[in-house]
């Protein structure tokens, strides 16, 4: 087929994958290997695809540079335009939350939000015209936001309330991940890496990618950002022209980066993981990457489950003197259960360890790791597994 630049890629499950061109168009696999011919055939929307999100294998959304959002809910078989109110500009940015709370940033700068997964979005707030290009939630109250001009805004009450927290160098910032409450990434042009380890009150540019010796080689850009565990991540890189491009690896949680050039030096402009031995990469002349074995393919033993695990909550809520944590897991691994505070501090670790698939249960009684008694108040639990987290939160009322 013709070779356009993929701008965006999410999966819905291990072998179904999705993919949009700069011209708009959508290719899709279903094996893991082969794709489709990219094309409109059967997309609600007549702008291009910007982004897009996958919460599991059968809910989706994508944003188009005409400001309509379109969500799926048989796993993109079809395709349905929402409701959102105001004046429509592009849609840059989204992140799912959870199955109801949904948030998209837009071309102008304003921050859309869902409550009802995805069908109807309000305009909650103007962040001042720069446009939105990434956006990560920690909790359903505590979010961030990445602009242009190196903008870095902040919400804390998962609404309206978003305020200029940071600038990260003076150019335009594409993606924002966190390892945990405290550690978090950012990426943007001029190969720029920003870091927080306060839980993205402050924000340092801790490395600029692409320099050599104090040369910087043509114009490096940063776009997309994926932390498959606590310690192993990838950036994807690339210049303007399409060339000198490929993959930023950690294995350090993000304290050292070792350049990887993609076959033919090819832009790599989004990552998309199902696990952490299991992925893609989309990028400039057509090209899409796989990484993993081929022997996964159509043999997982969670295909068709959703991606990430499942915080139930907790119960009851508001609590004293004891509440009961609910979870469960759709994939082996890694488990960390820890309780915070509202500045982030940790209060109790309560699970560490390997975990397989399954429901499980867990009870907080109101104590910190010393054995202490807590005072009443607000406070987050988050359970992370394999490099994805979610968080919810709990009273303690005495």
């Amino acid at each position: 087929w013709p070779r356009p630049d993929f701008r965006a890629m999410d999966t819905a499950d291990s072998n179904h994958v999705f993919s949009c061109t700069f011209g708009g168009d959508l290719t899709e696999s279903t094996d893991g290997e082969s794709f489709s011919v990219p094309s409109r055939f059967g997309l609600p929307s007549e702008g291009s695809i910007r982004c897009m999100d996958f919460y599991d294998s059968q809910f989706g959304l994508y944003g188009a540079n005409d400001g309509q959002i379109a969500k799926t809910t048989d796993g993109g078989q079809t395709w349905a335009l929402t409701s959102v109110s105001g004046e429509l500009k592009g849609i840059y940015s989204l992140f799912i939350y959870d199955q109801n709370l949904c948030w998209a940033g837009g071309s102008s700068g304003k921050i859309y939000r869902s409550t009802n997964g995805g069908d109807n979005w309000t305009e909650v707030v103007d962040l001042g015209g720069d446009a939105i290009y990434g956006i990560y939630f920690h909790t359903d109250q505590i979010g961030y936001a990445v602009a242009d001009n190196g903008k870095v805004f902040k919400c804390s009450d998962g609404n309206t309330a978003w305020t200029l927290i940071d600038t990260v160098g003076d150019d335009r910032l594409h993606d924002i991940k966190f390892l945990d409450m405290q550690t978090g990434f950012i990426v943007g042009y001029n190969g720029i890496l920003g870091k927080t380890i306060d839980g993205g009150d402050t924000w340092d540019v801790v490395d600029t990618l692409g320099y050599t010796g104090g040369a910087l080689i043509d114009t490096p850009e940063l776009w997309d950002m994926e932390f498959v565990n606590a310690t192993e991540g990838w950036i994807g890189a690339g210049t303007a022209t399409g060339v000198e491009g490929g993959f930023y690896y950690t294995s350090d949680g993000g304290k050292n980066w070792t350049f990887k050039a993609s076959p033919n030096g090819i832009t790599v402009r989004d990552l998309a993981f199902y696990s952490p031995d299991r992925g893609w990469a989309a990028g400039a002349n057509g090209s899409i990457f796989k990484f993993g074995l081929p022997s996964a393919i159509g043999n997982r033993p969670y295909d068709n489950m959703p991606r990430t695990s499942e915080l139930i909550g907790n119960y009851p809520n508001p609590f004293n003197p004891q509440t009961t944590i609910a979870y469960r897991l759709n994939i082996s691994g890694y488990v960390d259960l820890s309780v915070f505070d509202l500045q982030g501090r940790l209060v109790r670790t309560l699970i560490k360890n390997d975990q397989t698939s399954g429901n499980y249960r867990i009870a907080w009684n109101g104590k910190d790791d010393q054995g202490n008694s807590v005072s009443s108040g607000v406070y987050l639990y988050r359970l992370s597994v394999n490099g994805s987290t979610h968080a919810k939160q709990m009273i303690l009322l005495k």
